[in-house]
């Protein structure tokens, strides 16, 4: 059986339609747990017009942002596999079935759909990765599960995968509010024994305009979220022999620090992005002074 777990917040509008996706799978063995993460619409109602045996709603006394509200799902999840979907997003109706094959097949930790772009922009073309050769199907043990970090930098999403549950017991899920995927999903991977990826796309990702991933963040602030996380992954791989991949990531830290703070000094950085921004600015020089000894025997 599988848990589907959908973290909401103002989803009013477009949650029915992730919600009914589950419900059209040719695969009925599933239960959803829906989380409403304190919304400022009528989500909550929308979410327990479906409640029944097989679906039930969570609302978060307090926002939380996703990553702790599918912290707080798993907590409930009783079932031997589990996966994520996103309240805008949607399965296609043999997702499930699919994903559990392939699953039986190798038996596999961790199985990988790859990933459908929709926009609502008609500008945008949408993008389906179906039959196109960029991602071999392939079953990775030992290292070679968490060389899938570097390799598919763009399938570091937590959607659109299945996963023995047990794996999330090894670990909490990251409580950042932008960027929890990479942390978390990096963090599976490592819990996990085994990782297969496939050329199947069962999943969708729906970009809407006011989407958190569609909106445009400032420079220094994009930098820093993004800096924030792969520091925090360094730290998490200390010790951990995964020696390669870390100092991989210490050199991407470095050559982007170094972007940044020439950023700066030639006012491509705005003051106001700058003024805005200085708290985490601050946070990733302090990491970054904190390792430089380690960062400069690293790049030589």
């Amino acid at each position: 059986m599988i848990t589907v777990i959908i973290p909401c917040y103002n989803s009013a509008k477009f949650v029915n339609k992730a919600i009914d996706s589950v419900i059209k799978q040719t695969y009925a063995d599933w239960k959803i747990i829906a989380v409403d993460d304190c919304s400022t619409d009528n989500t909550f109602d929308v979410l327990q017009s479906y409640v029944n045996d097989k679906i039930r709603v969570i609302k978060n006394e307090v926002n939380l942002g996703v990553g702790m509200s599918r912290r707080n799902a798993l907590k409930d999840v009783d079932t031997e596999f589990v996966t994520f979907l996103d309240s805008d997003d949607e399965f296609e109706p043999e997702y499930l079935e699919m994903l559990t094959n392939i699953q039986k097949s190798c038996d596999a930790d961790i199985v990988y759909s790859r990933v459908k772009l929709h926009f609502d922009d008609p500008k945008l073309k949408n993008y389906d990765p179906t039959n196109q050769s960029l991602l071999t199907e392939c079953m990775m043990t030992g290292s070679g599960r968490m060389q899938t970090q570097i390799d598919m930098r763009q399938m570091k999403f937590v959607t659109g995968k299945l996963y023995r549950s047990e794996i999330f017991t090894k670990f909490d899920f990251s409580d950042k509010r932008i960027g929890e995927d990479v942390i978390s999903l990096f963090k599976a991977c490592y819990y996990s024994n085994s990782v297969r990826t496939t050329s199947y796309a069962g999943y969708i990702h729906n970009f809407r305009a006011g989407s958190l991933l569609a909106n445009n963040l400032s420079p220094l602030k994009q930098y820093c979220y993004s800096a924030l996380l792969n520091m925090e992954l360094v730290d998490f791989m200390e010790g951990k022999d995964m020696d390669n991949i870390r100092q991989y990531y210490i050199k991407f830290i470095h050559v982007s620090h170094q972007s940044a703070v020439n950023a700066i000094k030639k006012k491509i950085i705005t003051k106001k992005d700058y003024k805005n921004n200085l708290s985490l600015w601050n946070d990733c020089c302090k990491w970054y002074n904190n390792h430089e000894k380690e960062i400069l025997e690293t790049i030589g």
